[in-house]
């Protein structure tokens, strides 16, 4: 069940997940990811109960690419990556 974004707004706790190695593994000789064991159920669950958003130290096209297609229902909310930080 995909909730509506409104249902969103109405969650007190945010969820912030690091990309990689926490939900998926980037094999780069092979130019390909896998998810981890039950990724996809533990999105599904944790939206229920939290905003989800994702972080990653790379850049916006590799996430992108791997997000766009492990996150088909759209259950992760925001999406922050390298260019998202600021060195202080």
């Amino acid at each position: 069940m995909n909730m509506h974004l409104e249902d969103a707004h109405h969650r007190q706790y945010t969820l912030v997940l690091d990309l990689d190695e926490t939900l998926v593994h980037f094999n780069q000789r092979k130019r390909t990811y896998m998810p981890r064991p039950y990724c996809l159920r533990f999105l599904e669950e944790m939206q229920k109960h939290y905003e989800l958003v994702v972080f990653t130290a790379g850049l916006k096209d590799y996430a992108d690419w791997i997000l766009n297609d492990l996150d088909k229902q759209r259950h992760i909310r925001f999406r922050l990556y390298r260019d998202s930080c600021r060195f202080r």
